[in-house]
């Protein structure tokens, strides 16, 4: 059975801004759960920390389900 978890936006920003995603705590989580949710308001802060560039090359990809 693949697991899915609720993520906060934490990992996520710190994920995008590290340059060695590898080591990032998001990179581990991703070895090991088969997916992620987050809850609205991480989605909303993720976006609204975000700027067009990052939409446009698809750096940032999240999509409500």
């Amino acid at each position: 059975m693949e697991s899915i978890i609720c993520l906060d936006a934490s990992p996520l920003i710190d994920h995008y801004r590290k340059t060695l995603k590898a080591k990032t705590f998001f990179y581990k989580l991703t070895n090991t759960y088969a997916g992620f949710v987050l809850p609205v308001t991480a989605h909303f802060e993720i976006l609204l920390g975000s700027n067009p560039q990052q939409h446009q090359s698809g750096k940032i990809y999240l999509r409500i389900c």
